[in-house]
């Protein structure tokens, strides 16, 4: 068993030839790619964040109309392209960033 965050999670191996093989050879042709997120997909994180809060911002210092009709849009933009990442743990390394993006 493994503890994550106060709760125990059970964690189940099948121990066979063919897993150690399967491995194996995903490790093999993955080991050149990098799935965590690249210095564009950060720019985009920074960048749909700096929309979403400015629109909250907007609408909640202004009453702005636009920041109010734009905001389910920029938040969108945030949550599809940095929850989904980091849900999967392909956002960052650190598993610490990828559970606070999520």
């Amino acid at each position: 068993t493994t503890t994550t965050k106060g709760q125990e999670e059970l964690v189940i191996y099948v121990n066979s030839a063919l897993r150690d093989d399967l491995h194996e050879m995903m490790r093999r042709h993955f080991e050149h790619m990098s799935s965590k997120a690249t210095a564009l997909q950060w720019t985009r994180v920074i960048c749909f964040s700096f929309l979403t809060i400015s629109c909250w911002y907007s609408w909640a210092t202004n009453g702005d109309i636009i920041a109010t009709i734009l905001l389910p849009f920029a938040h969108w933009l945030l949550a599809s392209h940095t929850c989904h990442d980091a849900t999967h743990g392909s956002l960052s390394e650190s598993s610490s960033v990828n559970y606070w993006f999520q």
